[in-house]
């Protein structure tokens, strides 16, 4: 992936925000450099150790380009991996722990990748809470950047070619970023499934009962978006 520090709004000196102290004069901005190549190798082995040079370097939240490309990599074939990343840019976009926030280029840089997610990218998403329930907090900071991920996420919860166990999980997001322009569309699914309960009670709901098993879940999500 060729990557163009002009289109991305930084010239040299800022691509990194760092100070030659900070940087180890050039050869840190080259272990940096060699570590995005090595990100954007089809050898998964690459990539890993592309990533772990940029976690030890802890660039991430200084450089407006390191937090942008690894932003590429929310849909990385690889779902350790892509865990990792999606925990990376969480903690960009969240204060330090000394309560330092990262520099304003850096999350605008991301905050503008992540606007232009579509429909794939946050069913990586999506499959990355599935894997790792502990990235919840971390992908609902990178959704509450995408002004259209709702419309996204109501695909998906649409979609009977994914599993309702994603689609589940595009209900809860929609309610935890808070997605009220959806609200209709799951008004209109609810009474749908709703007329297919049978006389089941939502709490003994399973995966067997196919799309009914979202109800609950959307009728909790509705709860959430109509609270004021």
């Amino acid at each position: 992936m060729d990557i163009n520090p002009t289109a991305l709004g930084v010239i040299d000196h800022e691509i990194y925000n760092l100070t030659d102290v900070e940087l180890g004069v050039d050869k840190q901005r080259s272990d940096v450099w060699r570590a995005l190549e090595s990100l954007s190798s089809s050898d998964l082995s690459t990539r890993r150790a592309g990533l772990d040079a940029l976690i030890v370097e802890d660039v991430a939240h200084r450089s407006p380009l390191v937090s942008y490309f690894l932003a590429t990599r929310i849909n990385d074939p690889d779902i350790s991996l892509r865990i990792r990343v999606v925990k990376v840019l969480g903690d960009v976009l969240s204060p330090a722990p000394d309560g330092r926030t990262t520099p304003t280029a850096v999350r605008m840089h991301l905050a503008s990748y992540l606007s232009q997610m579509r429909t794939q990218r946050i069913l990586a998403l999506l499959e990355v809470a599935e894997s790792d329930p502990s990235t919840r907090d971390a992908i609902a900071s990178l959704l509450k950047h995408c002004p259209r991920g709702g419309a996204h996420l109501a695909k998906i919860m649409k979609d009977r070619n994914i599993s309702l166990k994603l689609r589940k999980y595009a209900v809860e997001f929609i309610a935890d970023v808070g997605y009220l322009e959806v609200i209709a569309t799951l008004e209109r699914l609810s009474v749908r499934l709703g007329s297919r309960l049978n006389g089941n009670n939502l709490e003994d709901l399973t995966q067997d009962d196919g799309d009914v098993y979202l109800l609950p879940e959307i009728l909790n999500t509705l709860e959430v978006l109509k609270s004021p």
